[in-house]
């Protein structure tokens, strides 16, 4: 999150802190933080947890971590701010639901489009009447009972039918009336700032970063080995030579995506030798290369911390199924504690050229409106894309703003073990042809 040049940073976290965490009734009830190992990332990493939303969508008591609410940086307030955006960020994602004031209506596609005349997203134009043999989803079919929410859709005059499940990560598909079960909504696309053309952005670089990380996974096509040398990553070198610590190998990829504007980096660390985690993999996009490796490092720094704490309640990764992994724990697990399995994440992303920073496409100078006008329109020239303002009067009161953006043409990050194979999305990285789980928290 940044800051306008006229806050003190320390002020403005502690600020958020104190509108936000309490034991009691904090929207954010528990904060804890890591001391970098040695030799590891000097970098702090902050976990929290998230009040009892689950009662409110009617849902089990989640597991402690579920959330996936952390903040990395290179100095206490920078981790800090991030866990209380973070969990804003969560809350208002899973309570937009009860809280939007969209059209619902309960009805199959077919008779959806017959009963307004609206435009009904067609979603078997995705891969969604094919989904992974043995995996936990329903196939889609247009006759099949769907919650459909009308959502305004960027680039158009009026607003378009979706299906509830995917845009609302709080909605509960009604299986026992017939409604197949399709795939699981993700916070990718949703974020939290401190204006809303911030937020816009932020889930726009989220929705390029993933699906250019799992094309790259699960698709054909290669990454590109960054060498670090160069004036164009004087800055980062100089973070890095600081703050990277010696435990591991840091190697920085550029995803390639088609058609995508911008930036989307790798960072991964590897191992030197029997360390926990063998290999952490972080992403980041970004306008700039260096801030998109920047994001990239503080991530991997995240992961890196998740694989150890995952790894105390995982059980032995040379038993693991890779057949049924379908949390976003148990193949960072996997991945850090096997070395047959860290290697494989090793060979995929060298199966690229290098390059050096200047030989890269340049940056994008753009800042503001510009910036956002850039983004959102090299993706809406891949996919429809959907948005909704999320922002409850409580988040607003904390000087923040909750965007959601969802654009089902471009990969989404999916349950390890139930890639979407039939996207066709997957034809711009060269066809589906890695069915491994990826290693994305």
């Amino acid at each position: 999150m940044k800051l306008s040049q006229d806050s003190d940073p320390v002020e403005s976290a502690a600020r958020l802190k104190r509108q936000t965490y309490s034991p009691l009734c904090g929207l954010v009830t528990s904060v804890g933080y890591s001391l970098h190992p040695a030799r590891g990332p000097h970098v702090r990493v902050n976990g929290g947890e998230l009040t009892g939303m689950h009662a409110l969508l009617d849902r089990p008591d989640p597991k402690p971590g579920s959330y996936h609410i952390g903040g990395v940086g290179l100095n206490e307030f920078e981790a800090e701010i991030k866990v209380y955006a973070e969990a804003a960020e969560r809350y208002c994602a899973g309570t937009g639901i009860l809280n939007s004031s969209f059209e619902r209506r309960w009805a199959t596609r077919q008779d959806l489009a017959a009963q307004t005349g609206d435009e009904v997203l067609d979603l078997s134009a995705f891969g969604f009447a094919e989904p992974t043999l043995g995996g936990p989803f329903d196939s889609y079919s247009d006759t099949a009972p769907l919650t459909w929410v009308k959502v305004p859709r960027v680039g158009t005059a009026g607003p378009e039918w979706v299906p509830a499940q995917f845009f609302y990560l709080g909605y509960n598909p009604r299986r026992h009336d017939g409604e197949p079960w399709l795939g699981t909504a993700v916070t990718t696309g949703t974020a939290v700032h401190t204006t809303r053309m911030a937020a816009t952005l932020a889930a726009s670089f989220e929705l390029i970063q993933v699906d250019a990380a799992m094309g790259l996974w699960h698709g054909s096509s290669a990454p590109v080995r960054i060498a670090l040398d160069g004036h164009r990553l004087d800055r980062i070198r100089r973070l890095l030579e600081r703050s990277a610590g010696s435990s591991h190998e840091l190697r920085f990829y550029w995803l390639p995506s088609p058609s995508l504007q911008n930036f989307t980096i790798a960072c991964l660390m590897v191992g030197r030798g029997s360390q926990v985690p063998l290999v952490a993999v972080g992403l980041g996009a970004d306008a700039t290369l260096e801030g998109a490796m920047y994001k990239a490092f503080l991530e991997c720094s995240g992961v890196r911390m998740l694989a150890v704490w995952a790894s105390f309640d995982s059980e032995d990764s040379s038993t693991m199924s890779t057949d049924a992994m379908l949390d976003l724990d148990s193949n960072v697990s996997y991945y850090a504690r096997n070395s047959r399995a860290a290697q494989s994440v090793v060979t995929r992303f060298e199966t690229g050229a290098s390059a050096h920073a200047d030989d890269l496409p340049p940056d994008n100078t753009h800042t503001g409106a510009d910036l956002i006008r850039d983004v959102v329109t090299s993706i809406t020239s891949v996919s429809p894309l959907y948005v909704e303002d999320f922002t409850t009067p409580e988040i607003r009161g904390l000087g923040l703003y909750c965007v959601r953006l969802w654009a089902p043409g471009l990969l989404a990050l999916s349950l390890p073990s139930a890639p979407m194979r039939q996207h066709p999305r997957y034809r711009a990285y060269g066809d589906f042809g890695n069915p491994a789980p990826h290693p994305y928290p």
